[in-house]
Parts: C-alpha cells; sequence; structure tokens
C-alpha cells in the first residue's frame, strides 16, 4: 500500500518501520499525538511568556513527531526548540510550526482509517 498522500506532513512507511511494521501500534501512537495536551501545552507556554519552557516543550513535541516520522512537524518543531532554548521569539518559525500542526493534524483522520 502507498502512503505517499500524507508527505510530507507523515512519511508512513518510515514510522511503520520504527515500530516494526505493526499497523496497530503506528495506529495507536497516532492516535496518541493527535490527542496529545502538548500542542496547547506549547501554546500555553509561548503566551506565558516564558521561552525556555516553551522550548522544553518544543522538544517533547519533536521527539513525538520524529518517533511518527510527522517529518513537517518535526522539521519546525526542532528549530523551533533550538531558536527557543537561546530565548529567541522567531515569529515566522512560530507560524510556520502551527501551519506544521495544523495540516498534520489535518492528514490524520484519513490516515487513521486507513490503518484501520
Amino acid at each position: 500500500m502507498s502512503y505517499e498522500a500524507y508527505l510530507p506532513y507523515v512519511n508512513v512507511e518510515e514510522g511503520m518501520g520504527r515500530v516494526g511494521n505493526n499497523k496497530a501500534l503506528f495506529a495507536r501512537l497516532v492516535k496518541m499525538c493527535q490527542s496529545s495536551t502538548e500542542f496547547q501545552k506549547f501554546e500555553d507556554t509561548v503566551l506565558g511568556g516564558d521561552p525556555v519552557a516553551a522550548g522544553d516543550v518544543a522538544h517533547a513535541i519533536k521527539g513525538m513527531s520524529g518517533n511518527l516520522s510527522m517529518t513537517a512537524l518535526f522539521d519546525t518543531s526542532a528549530r523551533l526548540c533550538d531558536s527557543l532554548r537561546t530565548g529567541a521569539w522567531d515569529e515566522p518559525l512560530m507560524a510556520e510550526y502551527r501551519q506544521a500542526v495544523t495540516d498534520t493534524m489535518h492528514v490524520l483522520p484519513a490516515l487513521l482509517a486507513e490503518l484501520e
């Protein structure tokens, strides 16, 4: 089965390879990401004006998205993590990250339907 329709948001074949090509496990992990509170926690730390705390949450999102091969989200959260940990607010990068979250979350329902 080809999952090219989900690129660049999710590299499904790579992500499933990380879990031994276990579709059910991969689907369960994707659902956990979909319902994760880390995305809201990130926004809360940004609104709270704490770039270091926001960098820590971005690091958690980077790990989660990297493990699931959510490429666009991983890329932007990794760059954002580095930027925030130095105390720098990068509005264009924040906008790019938010778009990656929106786009990735948008494709997940169709992906989950295909996996199940």
